[in-house]
């Protein structure tokens, strides 16, 4: 799977009505930040991710950069799409 698929995967999630997120803009800058961190490995070989744990990818990119929450989550839909997992739903504001 190639990082244009995995990232059009990504922001269909988040912008979809479903996932009900108040402000989907901020996840979107979140996975540009991720693709210019990794930018490196996930336009070559993004399936690359996969042989890393995600807590260990995490901690190694906060001593790059601290990541925020967004940023966090996004990683987690980047690695559910590479393990062909569904992104999980927000329940709906009432």
């Amino acid at each position: 799977m190639d990082w244009d698929k995995i990232k059009r995967e990504v922001l269909k999630e988040l912008n979809s009505p479903e996932r009900n997120l108040a402000n989907p803009t901020i996840r979107t800058y979140a996975l540009e930040s991720i693709e210019e961190l990794l930018k490196n490995v996930i336009l070559v070989h993004p399936e690359l991710l996969l042989q890393i744990d995600k807590k260990n990818l995490v901690e190694g990119l906060s001593k790059l950069k601290k990541l925020n929450g967004a940023e966090k989550s996004v990683l987690n839909h980047v690695y559910n799409v590479l393990e062909k997992k569904p992104i999980p739903m927000k329940k709906n504001r009432t």
